[in-house]
C-alpha cells in the first residue's frame, strides 16, 4: 500500500493540473517548478517530470508527506486569486507541529526576536508584513488557505505563526497572503493532512 501511495497522489495531481489552473498566481510556491504553458493540458505535461521526481521522494518521508506534497501542488494549480488580508491569530492554524529539537531552538530564537518589538509597532492590534519582516526576516509573507469552516491554515510561515502565538494575544491581526481556491479536492486533501498530523 505504501508503494502505491505516490502513484495515487500523481493521479490526483494530473487531474488537477488540467482543470483550468492559474499558475502565475502561485509562481513562488515552488521555486524549482518548471515553466508551464497557459494551456491546462500542456501544463500537466510540463509538470509531469516534477511530479515523478516528487514521487521518488515520498517514500523517504513520513506518512503525511503525500498529502503535504499534493496540497502544495493543488494550491499551485487551483488558486485563482491571492489577497493580502489581516487575520486574527485565533483564526490562523499551524499545518504541522513543532516538536523537533532544532525546530524548538529556532522557535525560541523567533520568540526572542518578537519580544523585542516596541509596543507602538502593534498598537492598533495589527502587525503588518513589513514590521514582522523587520524582526523575523523572511523572503515570503505568511501564506494561508481557508478551510471550509472559515478559519485558515498557514502553509508557508508555520514557525513564525507558532512564535507569534506565544508572544501576542490571539486578537492581534497578522498581515498574510490568502491563496483563494474553490477546489473541493484541495479542501479534502487539507483536512486529510491535518487529520494525519493530529491537528483536527
Amino acid at each position: 500500500m505504501r508503494a502505491f501511495r505516490p502513484f495515487a497522489v500523481l493521479l490526483i495531481l494530473w487531474l488537477t493540473s488540467t482543470a483550468g489552473a492559474s499558475p502565475s498566481l502561485c509562481s513562488d510556491i515552488f521555486v524549482d517548478r518548471p515553466t508551464t504553458s497557459s494551456s491546462g493540458t500542456h501544463q500537466g505535461l510540463a509538470l509531469l517530470p516534477y511530479y515523478l521526481q516528487k514521487a521518488k521522494e515520498l517514500n523517504q518521508l513520513d506518512h503525511s508527506a503525500p498529502f503535504a506534497v499534493s496540497l502544495r501542488l493543488l494550491i499551485m494549480t487551483t488558486t485563482h486569486e491571492v489577497r493580502t488580508e489581516r487575520i486574527a491569530l485565533k483564526d490562523l492554524h499551524e499545518i504541522h507541529p513543532i516538536s523537533r529539537p532544532a525546530s524548538m531552538e529556532k522557535l525560541t530564537q523567533r520568540m526572542e526576536g518578537l519580544e523585542g518589538m516596541p509596543r507602538w509597532t502593534w498598537r492598533n492590534q495589527e502587525i503588518t508584513n513589513d514590521v514582522l519582516n523587520a524582526y523575523l526576516p523572511s523572503k515570503n509573507s505568511i501564506r494561508v488557505v481557508q478551510r471550509s469552516t472559515g478559519d485558515y491554515v498557514v502553509f508557508d510561515g508555520n514557525g513564525r505563526l507558532f512564535a507569534l502565538k506565544q508572544v501576542f494575544p490571539d486578537s492581534v491581526k497578522i498581515e498574510v497572503e490568502h491563496y483563494v481556491s474553490s477546489s473541493s479536492l484541495l479542501q479534502r486533501n487539507l483536512e486529510k493532512l491535518l487529520e494525519t498530523r493530529g491537528l483536527r
